[in-house]
């Protein structure tokens, strides 16, 4: 028992940071985690419900409470927002400062939020560590940093610039940069850990993201369940592989490999020494789905233009269809060297861990958000947002052929707000132009589910609504592949046509 040691844990509300601080409190460590609070939650209560999400039984809770203490605060904030007093407090006595938050968003709408999180955040946590002047740093990066490279990766600080896909791998690039010269100008020790995709526990398929190839996975199970015989297509290299790790693994391998000394100053990745194929992974959910997906390579010369009729499901997920077409290849030296059983240790990635994570994926509805039982809502800013979008602002763009590329868009979807009670808003959609806007008196095809807040960062244009989806804070109900071809299309029109008011807008009085 470590009783005497504390180990001091950005992001434990994350997926990562939050198995560290299981594992080391499984290992009789005291913790000291920085977490912020929320509208409805304390930082002790999302703590609470972030250990029990991830396998802590409640009862278990309430024996290891004492040995974790909690430092309200905001990675991106100076001092991550703490008195000086505070912030030297929350310095002392630590054994190890494992940095953990990230924001891992690929949205290139939400470069402020990567480089606030992912570089600031981390220059706040590098001065952190030198005022606890003792402690040994753990930084978590990405294998993902050199961007569309093809070549093979080593364990080495990667200066770049690289050809970055998404202002993830950018920031979390010039993250390591600023550690790796931070800690030679200061004399500090940095362990840097680059795990690649991870994805659900080998054992439960546990996650709390249900980001990446979930994607892929979401809307072929979707697709399954409308017992349809045409094939689903999908644009993707067959044979590029994908450097997917359960995230159990990279979490033991992070906490083994920090308890040795001579990891200390050194680069370790994290990766699969045996990555599948993408289309070994559209085999195997073709299996167990009894779908048809097809791989479509559109850069092959080979490849037919017009392949035979079918879904093509690639649009919706366009952020990552850059992963399907190859990636570098990720040497692993330093790791073997440190654990020599690296390579039999890695979990099997069988079909039975496939169905394992789908079924996970299904239980947790995907991880999707909902919110608390739908009131009356009172007007508010946001109520007052959705009603001048619907009644003055949509209005000027009926019958109107606003994008060439959504001349063959047809349909009627519903916006429902899910956290207040009253009509839904109609919209129907003829040959790409908005012809009718109405509540509750046509009969839509599909239903876009969210809250209020989520639709205005939507309807602002500063988030994609198939990526607020396949984060969570988005449903669609009803016909899912319909919802998917409207919203995916109608991403450019709230880019090209965003609802931001310049007056600022008033609360009506009560």
């Amino acid at each position: 028992m470590h009783t005497d040691k504390t180990i001091f844990i950005t992001g434990a509300t994350g997926l990562v940071g939050g198995l560290l601080a299981l594992r080391a409190l499984a290992a009789g460590f005291h913790l000291r985690l920085l977490v912020r609070g929320s509208v409805n939650f304390s930082a002790k209560e999302r703590i609470r419900q972030v250990f029990s999400f991830l396998g802590m039984p409640q009862e278990e809770w309430g024996v290891v409470r004492d040995r974790v203490e909690l430092v309200p605060g905001d990675v991106t904030l100076r001092r991550f927002g703490l008195t000086i007093d505070a912030w030297q407090q929350a310095a002392e006595n630590l054994q190890a400062v494992f940095h953990a938050a990230a924001y891992t968003g690929f949205d290139r709408s939400q470069v402020e939020k990567s480089v606030a999180v992912n570089i600031d955040g981390t220059r706040h946590v590098l001065k952190f560590v030198e005022q606890a002047r003792t402690a040994r740093y753990f930084h978590i990066s990405t294998a993902y940093i050199v961007g569309d490279s093809r070549e093979r990766i080593f364990e080495e600080p990667q200066n770049g610039p690289f050809p970055w896909k998404n202002p993830y791998e950018k920031t979390k690039c010039l993250a390591e940069q600023e550690v790796h010269g931070y800690c030679r100008q200061k004399g500090l020790n940095a362990t840097v850990f680059r795990p690649a995709i991870l994805i659900g526990d080998s054992r439960s398929g546990r996650t709390i993201r249900f980001n990446n190839i979930y994607n892929f996975i979401r809307v072929a199970h979707a697709l399954s369940r409308r017992r349809s015989r045409q094939p689903v297509i999908i644009e993707a290299k067959a044979t590029a592989r994908l450097n997917i790790v359960p995230v159990d693994f990279a979490v033991d391998t992070i906490w083994d490999v920090s308890q040795l000394a001579q990891s200390g100053g050194k680069i370790f990745h994290i990766t699969n020494p045996s990555p599948p194929s993408f289309v070994e992974l559209v085999e195997a959910y073709s299996r167990i789905l009894d779908l048809n997906i097809q791989c479509i390579d559109p850069s092959d010369r080979n490849c037919p233009d017009n392949p035979a009729k079918g879904r093509r499901i690639g649009a919706a997920f366009s952020e990552y269809g850059e992963y399907m077409f190859g990636e570098p290849e990720f040497d692993l030296s330093r790791s073997r060297a440190l654990l020599a059983d690296y390579d039999t240790r890695f979990p099997s990635l069988d079909e039975e861990y496939y169905r394992k994570i789908l079924d996970f994926a299904v239980a947790k509805n995907w991880g999707n958000r909902q919110q608390a039982p739908p009131a009356i809502v009172p007007k508010t800013r946001e109520t007052t947002y959705a009603e001048r979008y619907f009644k003055e602002f949509l209005p000027a763009k009926l019958h109107k052929q606003l994008l060439s590329n959504l001349k063959n868009l047809n349909g009627i979807v519903a916006i429902h707000f899910r956290d207040m009670v009253g009509p839904d808003w109609m919209l129907e959609l003829r040959d790409g132009m908005l012809t009718a806007i109405s509540q509750n008196s046509l009969v839509p095809e599909c239903t876009y589910d969210t809250a209020l807040a989520t639709f205005e960062t939507v309807a602002r244009g500063l988030a994609r609504p198939e990526q607020v989806f396949f984060d969570g804070d988005a449903d669609i109900l009803g016909d899912i592949e319909k919802g998917l071809q409207v919203i995916t299309a109608l991403s450019e029109f709230f880019r090209s046509y965003p609802f931001n008011p310049r007056e600022q807008l008033a609360v009506p009085q009560q």
